[in-house]
């Protein structure tokens, strides 16, 4: 057990060294993936202070219905047809390969920051 919060104290140290500098830098970014691991970081981290372009989820039941602030969430689909320019921020807790394939057989060649 103490390994596994040693663990997740790693991930959630490096998540927070990562929005730091997206803080810092102030690039646009756009957040894929809004399940339970990006309210996370959305709630314990700096990640309202961004520069946040999009939020951007599969799930069809977020897209119709949440809303994050002003923002509306779009599907995959959209980002494409829109060619938003940004950082793909990923927040997946457990297959990050998937979406970045999905991004890559869309044809979108944002720059990608795995979280």
């Amino acid at each position: 057990m103490n390994q596994y919060f040693k663990k997740q104290d790693e991930v959630d140290k490096k998540m927070k060294e990562r929005i730091d500098e997206l803080v810092k830098e102030q690039v646009p970014i756009i957040i894929w993936g809004i399940g339970a691991f990006f309210m996370r970081a959305w709630e314990n981290s700096d990640l309202k202070r961004t520069n946040i372009v999009a939020f951007v989820d599969k799930n069809p039941i977020k897209v119709r219905d949440l809303k994050l602030g002003t923002w509306k969430v779009i599907s995959p689909d959209m980002l494409a047809e829109k060619k938003m320019k940004g950082t793909i921020v990923v927040f997946c807790a457990k297959d990050s390969n998937s979406i970045i394939r999905d991004i890559s057989v869309m044809g979108i060649d944002n720059n990608i920051i795995v979280m």
